[in-house]
């Protein structure tokens, strides 16, 4: 919200209050602000006092914040956004939280009046929270990241440029929310968003790959939990697509490739075309090939191949297949650390097949 935000919607004076009344002269301080910039106006101290005031007086009246009147809502959304704006880094954190509270009380009552520097805003903030989550597996993270979200894109207009991104990062969210709680309406949600971002997505679009490989992960999860063998489909589907338009070298480019080829081994389990298995080994040497030696997904990469291989071996008895499998799982071992949630199953696995080759 801070420097880089777009002026062109809902950034003039919110409508004025009573003149004389706590309301008037917070809508006085946000005219003069945007007339003059000067930080005074809106750092007064007396211009807290006169919003405390304006809110208690609201909720005396409505008793509850989504009945607040829109035009204190975006007063005091305003002050708070101003504040934010001039406040130096690390003290304007608290004027930011009230930014997004008033304005995400408009969220269904008036979207208009949400200035699009504050949608920026509702995006940052849920990605911080996703990391956060990410770093320290506090749920309610998660649950601020996935409210976030979605208010930004129900104030983010169709034909929107950052419309796209925002659904994406929605079904993202909403994807990993499924995968700690279970519960498969998030990962029917991700699926929608994820489609929506892929359609509001121009025609060579940089990100337009990314959506469709996420779209396509999340289509395989579902099969992979319900058996609906045309999720499958579209995920191979929407997988080519996302390889076709990824120039080699993209660093994206790995994990799309090896998420097409789990599709189409997934496809392979499923109805038995031998086609299908030798295209998910023929992707999967590919991501392989375009992962480091040090990349942190090189392992996963490494066992899936692995595994269509030992598949391969399963059918067609060539024990060079099984000889490279064996290989790649030593691999994958060795570059996982020692506590790692996979490394079990990565050894196991190779005790399988090791017990396996014994008896060729």
């Amino acid at each position: 919200m801070r420097r880089t935000a777009r002026q062109d919607r809902g950034t003039e004076q919110p409508v004025p209050g009573t003149a004389g009344d706590d309301s008037g002269r917070l809508a006085a301080r946000l005219r003069r602000f945007a007339e003059s910039k000067d930080p005074s106006t809106v750092l007064d101290p007396a211009a807290l006092d006169e919003a405390s005031r304006l809110w208690d007086d609201a909720m005396s009246v409505a008793g509850d914040p989504q009945m607040v009147s829109v035009d204190v809502l975006t007063t005091l959304g305003y002050l708070h956004m101003y504040r934010y704006s001039v406040l130096p880094e690390g003290q304007e954190q608290d004027d930011l939280r009230k930014t997004l509270t008033f304005f995400g009380l408009l969220v269904d009552r008036a979207p208009e009046r949400i200035p699009d520097q504050v949608v920026g805003s509702f995006v940052s903030a849920g990605l911080e929270a996703l990391d956060e989550y990410k770093s320290s597996g506090r749920p309610e993270l998660l649950e601020t990241a996935v409210s976030t979200f979605r208010d930004a894109v129900t104030v983010i207009p169709p034909g929107h440029p950052d419309r796209a991104v925002t659904l994406s990062n929605l079904g993202a969210a909403l994807f990993t929310r499924f995968e700690q709680t279970g519960d498969f309406a998030d990962l029917d949600a991700a699926i929608t968003v994820g489609r929506g971002a892929v359609t509001a997505t121009p025609e060579d679009h940089p990100n337009g790959p990314r959506y469709l490989s996420n779209l396509g992960n999340s289509l395989r999860t579902r099969y992979e939990r319900v058996g609906d063998v045309a999720d499958l489909d579209a995920a191979i589907d929407v997988g080519r697509d996302a390889v076709t338009a990824t120039p080699a070298g993209h660093p994206d480019c790995a994990g799309m490739l090896s998420g097409l080829g789990a599709s189409l081994n997934g496809r392979y389990e499923a109805a038995g075309d031998v086609a299908d298995l030798d295209a998910a080994i023929g992707f999967g040497w590919d991501a392989v090939t375009a992962t480091t030696l040090d990349h942190p997904s090189r392992p996963k990469y490494l066992t899936n191949l692995g595994n269509s291989l030992c598949t391969r071996y399963e059918l067609v008895g060539d024990v060079a297949d099984l000889d490279t499998a064996i290989k790649l799982g030593r691999d994958a071992v060795g570059a996982t650390p020692a506590g790692h949630h996979g490394r079990a199953m990565m050894l196991s696995n190779q005790i399988g097949r090791a017990s396996c080759r014994e008896r060729v």
